[in-house]
C-alpha cells in the first residue's frame, strides 16, 4: 500500500482525533498523572529554559508586582467571553485589530480599557514595536 501525502494524513488524523477526543485526553491525563511528577516536570522546564534561553523570573506576569497587570488581562478576556464588554477599533487609527490598553491597574480599574491597535499600544506603554515585555 503506497504512503499517503501530507494532507491526506493530516486529514485522517485531525478527522480521527474529532471523533476520538475524550479518549486522548483521558489517556494524556492518565500519563500525565502516572509519569509526571513534580520533579519531571521541573526537569522538563528546566531543559526547555535552558534551550530557549527564557527564563520564568523575565516574565512580565511572574513578577509579584505584576500580578495585577495579569488579573486585569484576565478580568477583560472574561469579560469579553461573557459579552459584558464588546472590543472595538482602535481609537486612534481606526484598525479592527484592537487591544485592550489598561491606563491603571488598580482593581477599580480593570474593566475601564482604551482600545488600540498593537502600534498605538506600544506608543502609550512607552515602547517600540520590536522590544520585548518589560
Amino acid at each position: 500500500m503506497p504512503r499517503k501525502s501530507v494532507e491526506e494524513q493530516s486529514k485522517y488524523f485531525k478527522e480521527w482525533y474529532s471523533k476520538n477526543k475524550e479518549k486522548v485526553q483521558q489517556r494524556s491525563k492518565q500519563w500525565k498523572k502516572d509519569n509526571l511528577t513534580p520533579e519531571k516536570r521541573k526537569q522538563y522546564q528546566d531543559k526547555w529554559y535552558k534551550k530557549t534561553g527564557a527564563l520564568v523570573e523575565n516574565k512580565y506576569y511572574h513578577e509579584e508586582r505584576d500580578k495585577s497587570k495579569l488579573r486585569a488581562n484576565w478580568m477583560v478576556a472574561r469579560s469579553i467571553k461573557t459579552g459584558k464588554i464588546m472590543t472595538q477599533p482602535c481609537m486612534v487609527c481606526g484598525d479592527e485589530k484592537a487591544e485592550a490598553h489598561h491606563d491603571s491597574y488598580t482593581k477599580d480599574n480593570w474593566l475601564i480599557v482604551r482600545w488600540l491597535c498593537r502600534k498605538h499600544h506600544y506608543e502609550a506603554e512607552g515602547r517600540s514595536a520590536s522590544s520585548p515585555r518589560d
